[in-house]
């Protein structure tokens, strides 16, 4: 039941303009904020410091690739945990905004 509830948590964020999810996104901002949704991450690769939204992302990550139908998220190279320099993934602001996915 939980889980459930928290996997509400993601559509919620981004499709609410609500203030309560300013921490959250102010978590990701220097992975890409709400686009990071977007990406094939690997919630061990980026340091959170709240255990409650490295779970909620960790569920997120795991129910999409068990139930998505079209896995368009495995494509983009940003955040991607098949895609590493250093063994860190790649995430640059300017070619984001640029429109490089």
């Amino acid at each position: 039941m939980i889980r459930s509830l928290r996997l509400g948590w993601p559509q919620r964020v981004i499709n609410d303009s609500a203030t309560w999810k300013s921490y959250f996104i102010y978590l990701l901002e220097h992975v890409g904020s709400i686009f990071f949704l977007s990406c094939n991450f690997d919630v061990y690769d980026f340091k959170l410091p709240s255990p409650f939204y490295c779970e909620l992302l960790q569920w997120w990550s795991e129910f999409r690739d068990t139930f998505a139908e079209e896995k368009d998220y495995q494509t983009i190279i940003w955040n991607n945990k098949e895609i590493k320099i250093d063994y860190k993934p790649v995430y640059f602001k300017s070619y984001r905004k640029a429109g490089i996915t």
